[in-house]
């Protein structure tokens, strides 16, 4: 949609260098945040220490000494696949064309470490119907006409005009949108066209609005359906996790925290890393 708009997309090497600085941030900010509100203070004095033999005790496969030849393929092809994703410009391949791929070959007879079987038992296929429906959901919102009816609604009743304003607005808006919509992929499908189609009215760069949109809108952290990771991990077999009264009380601070950050990224870090506001 990007491209479509302005000519220029995004590319995986230009994304990783744009979201990484980001990515390091906040995820230290969660952190400190996680242990401030659900640790004692006795609990943050103490050093954590990761062994090999504590790592060992949880896992079925060794962690030390050479690599079987399962394992030598398994990294050689991730090496490749990655590789292959940074240099999209080079040789034109789509990242998803990338990924599938290295999934068949990770699961063909001869040279994969799993088979078919296997993986294909391990799908979370609950979930994957669960982001197909919201998809689904997203592409009807802007097929429909609903999309721009809600960007009417969302921005220019609110008298935007200029690109602060509206980064702020659209922010907000992304960090909330996890509560109505819970698939990421269909909070980006039903608000990227918006701010693609707004950004230009207000000054700003498309590119600009859309990935801090979709930076925003990676907060999903107030209910166990808020996003499939959160999903997965509030309930693993044999051990204890979250419950959805931590998720709502880590929330309250995390969002704004996390949107007043992708704030502050747009105005002061990706400018000088070529996504200029």
């Amino acid at each position: 949609m990007v491209e479509t708009a302005t000519g220029t997309g995004f590319d995986f090497a230009g994304w990783l260098l744009l979201g990484l600085p980001l990515a390091f941030v906040s995820a230290h900010l969660a952190a400190e945040l996680i242990l401030w509100l659900f640790c004692t203070s006795q609990d943050r004095r103490r050093r954590l220490r990761v062994t090999v033999a504590d790592v060992q005790a949880h896992v079925p496969t060794p962690v030390s000494g050479p690599l079987t030849v399962a394992e030598g393929r398994a990294a050689l092809l991730l090496a490749v696949v990655i590789t292959l994703w940074c240099t999209e410009a080079l040789h034109g391949i789509p990242p998803a064309v990338v990924a599938v791929i290295g999934a068949l070959i990770t699961t063909s007879p001869r040279y994969g470490s799993v088979s078919l079987k296997t993986s294909l038992a391990k799908v979370p296929w609950s979930l994957l119907l669960f982001m197909a429906a919201t998809l689904a959901l997203g592409d009807a919102l802007i097929t429909s006409g609903a999309a721009r009816w809600l960007s009417h609604a969302a921005f220019s009743s609110l008298g935007i005009t200029s690109p602060v304003p509206f980064l702020v607005a659209s922010v907000a808006l992304s960090t909330l949108a996890h509560l109505v919509i819970q698939s990421r992929s269909a909070r980006s499908a039903v608000l990227v066209p918006i701010v693609v189609a707004i950004a230009p009215a207000v000054g700003m760069s498309p590119a600009a609005a859309t990935f801090a949109s979709t930076a925003a809108a990676g907060f999903c952290h107030t209910l166990p359906s808020s996003a499939k990771p959160v999903a997965m991990f509030a309930d693993v077999a044999g051990v204890r996790t979250y419950e959805p009264a931590h998720l709502r009380r880590l929330s309250v601070l995390l969002g704004p925290l996390t949107a007043v950050l992708v704030v502050l990224f747009a105005l002061f870090v990706w400018p000088r890393l070529g996504l200029p506001l």
